[in-house]
């Protein structure tokens, strides 16, 4: 039976980390996930968990009997009592535990057995491997090395990036991909000829490379049962994915049909590669490797140091990738284009439309951060205060403005009818402002029925 997540509001699938997530998700199916002979999901969710909650499941392990609450706050001190009330939280949303009475009668926590096997499994040992078989095969005579698979991965996750940003001469994608961009909230549309970046897509080209990943994962996980997909087995196979080494190669055989679908996917997006899609052997790459620890992994590894900035606000862009370029260009005014040198600057205007666009100033300083030239990482602070101090001024005197609608009259023939009408808005409580020198006023949109009718009757008269 294939599971569902009922709402389908973009914001449910942008969880920073893997408990908001598995936090969203009804008890019905937690519970089947537990139930899931891999045991990698039951690691994934214990390696997230805090350390005070993950010393409450080791100390209930091995323990059949139902233990009292009072039993877990005899093992904390007074200074550790938020920590212990975090654990019993954390503990409660995912249905790791539940409360139950003990043999003597006073309410405790019950370990979820499933949940409990799991980790008993982990912590003995045995069984098959977490991440499937890789022993070599003839197919695999020559594996490619980490390098190769690292180039493809970027290659692939530079498409959909490539498509995101609506490119000239970007590569189609998958019909399945548009529609995992468009449930993410990144594209308007069904298709690739109506699709448009959205203001969470402009904001999605500014995160690191995990980031990226992770919440495109969970906009997949969010699309899967509208495929007819088992969304427990979509789950339990990707964080098996993230439990596997890069440059080993592992086999397909006895897969099922939404694992070899998954894998189709994931081969198009860079997470794994395959010689082809008849292949009997794939290899995990970087960006699905250690996918488990969300949108808070270490993100050194992702980032490239391309830019240069300086304090008269000039902007060097080391690079010959078009989408480097145009993510850049999205804050910054290109000047000139070289082949592997871009110039621009960063003004008030170009800061203005990134503003609009829904990009934060927050979010393209940590960008600049992200991708600063190596020789400026060597500076302290690493961009120019000058610069950053700008950035957030001029995101301050666009804040000062409020914008409303209204209504304007204007043309009045004397200076009398202007302060009629101006007195009979401002009696009405519609007038929004005026000027007499100018003889305008601006009513609200719901006041300008009652004043467009009064100044009517007054005309007549």
């Amino acid at each position: 039976m294939t599971s569902a997540v009922s709402s389908t509001d973009p914001a449910m699938v942008d969880h920073k980390s893997l408990y908001a997530y598995l936090s969203t998700l009804p008890s019905s199916l937690l519970e089947n996930l537990y139930r899931h002979p891999n045991p990698s999901l039951c690691m994934a969710i214990f390696r997230d968990l805090t350390p005070m909650a993950q010393k409450f499941v080791l100390r209930q392990l091995f323990i059949e009997q139902i233990l009292p609450k009072s039993v877990f706050t005899s093992w904390i001190t007074p200074e550790g009592k938020k920590d212990h009330d975090d654990a019993v939280r954390l503990l409660n949303d995912l249905k790791i535990w539940s409360e139950a009475p003990s043999t003597a009668g006073l309410m405790g926590w019950k370990l979820n057995e499933h949940f409990r096997k799991g980790i008993q499994a982990i912590v003995v040992g045995g069984g098959p491997s977490w991440s499937g078989d890789d022993q070599p095969t003839a197919e695999e005579t020559t594996p490619k090395d980490i390098p190769f698979i690292q180039n493809y991965a970027r290659e692939r996750w530079d498409v959909v990036l490539h498509f995101l940003a609506g490119l000239s001469g970007a590569s189609q994608i998958s019909r399945d991909t548009v529609e995992v961009l468009t449930n993410a909230g990144l594209i308007r549309g069904s298709n690739s000829t109506e699709s448009g970046i959205t203001q969470n897509g402009f904001r999605f080209l500014l995160m690191d490379t995990p980031s990226q990943v992770w919440r495109f994962i969970l906009a997949y996980l969010h699309t899967v049962p509208k495929w007819g997909m088992d969304l427990i087995e979509c789950i339990s196979f990707i964080f098996q994915l993230s439990f596997s080494q890069i440059g080993k190669h592992y086999s397909t055989i006895g897969f099922s049909s939404n694992q070899l679908r998954t894998l189709q996917h994931f081969r198009e997006y860079g997470l794994i590669y395959m010689r082809s899609k008849k292949s009997s052997r794939y290899y995990p790459t970087n960006l699905v490797v250690n996918l488990s620890a969300g949108a808070g992994l270490n993100t050194s590894a992702f980032s490239e140091g391309y830019i240069i900035v300086e304090t008269n606000y000039r902007i060097m862009v080391y690079t010959d990738s078009p989408l480097k370029i145009a993510v850049v260009s999205y804050f910054s005014d290109m000047l000139y284009r070289f082949p592997n040198l871009a110039l621009g600057m960063i003004t008030r205007e170009s800061i203005r439309r990134a503003l609009m666009k829904g990009i934060s100033t927050d979010e393209i300083i940590k960008f600049l951060r992200m991708h600063a030239h190596p020789q400026m990482r060597e500076n302290n602070p690493v961009l120019p205060s000058t610069l950053t101090d700008q950035i957030k001024l001029w995101e301050m005197e666009r804040e000062r403005c409020v914008f409303a609608d209204g209504v304007l009259y204007n043309n009045f023939l004397s200076q009398k009818d202007f302060e009629m009408l101006r007195n009979y808005a401002s009696d009405l409580g519609v007038a929004m402002c005026s000027n007499a020198a100018n003889k305008v006023v601006v009513v609200s949109p719901e006041g300008h029925d009652q004043v467009r009718a009064f100044w009517k009757r007054q005309k007549k008269e």
